[in-house]
C-alpha cells in the first residue's frame, strides 16, 4: 500500500512496539473492581514508558504536517496514528518498532461456545488479537450473564444458539 500510495495521501496503520505489556497481571488485588482498575493501570504505564520517545516524535511529525492524528493503543501498547507514506517510512525504521500493519476493519467469524477451560494456546486468532486472556484471568470478566441485543432483520432467534435464551419479539 505505501509503495502505491500517492506522496500526499493519508494512510491509517498501526504501530506495535516492540516491548509488549509485561508483567500486568502480577500482584493484582482480590477484588474485581479494584484488579480491573490496577490491571488498566498497569498497561498505560507500560505503554506510556515504552511509546515517550516516539511520541515525540509524533509530535514533530505532526508539526511538519506529514502526520495528521495519533492516538496511543495502551491495551496492545501500539499507536494508530493517520499519516503520509513519507512518515511511516521514517517511523518504521525505528528500533523501538516491531511492526507497521494496515488499520482495516477485518471481519473474523469464528463462533466459539466455551464449556470447558480453554488454554490460552487453543484460542482462535481473534480471541488472540483482543488479548482475551487478560479479560478472563486478570479481570475476572467472562461474559457470564451479559445480554447481547440485536436489531436485525437477519437475526435468526430459532438458531441452537439464541433459542434457550431469546428474550426479545420476533416480527415476521
Amino acid at each position: 500500500m505505501l509503495q502505491e500510495a500517492e506522496s500526499d495521501e493519508l494512510l491509517r496503520v498501526i504501530i506495535y512496539m516492540q516491548d509488549p505489556p509485561q508483567d500486568v497481571l502480577a500482584d493484582l488485588p482480590i477484588q474485581p473492581e479494584a484488579r480491573r482498575v490496577a490491571v488498566a493501570g498497569n498497561l498505560q504505564q507500560a505503554a506510556a514508558r515504552s511509546q515517550a520517545a516516539i511520541q515525540r516524535d509524533l509530535k514533530r511529525l505532526s508539526a511538519a504536517n506529514v502526520v495528521a492524528s495519533y492516538q496511543t493503543l495502551w491495551i496492545i501498547n501500539g499507536l494508530g496514528i493517520t499519516a503520509k507514506p513519507e512518515a511511516i517510512n521514517s517511523l518504521a525504521g525505528r528500533p523501538d518498532v516491531a511492526r507497521i500493519g494496515l488499520d482495516a476493519r477485518i471481519r473474523v467469524l469464528s463462533p466459539m461456545t466455551v464449556t470447558e477451560a480453554v488454554q490460552p494456546q487453543d484460542l482462535p486468532w481473534s480471541l488472540h488479537q483482543t488479548r482475551v486472556q487478560h479479560a478472563w484471568d486478570g479481570l475476572g470478566i467472562t461474559g457470564t450473564g451479559v445480554t447481547i441485543a440485536v436489531m436485525d432483520t437477519g437475526a435468526d432467534w430459532l438458531h441452537p444458539a439464541l433459542l434457550g435464551s431469546y428474550r426479545g419479539v420476533s416480527i415476521d
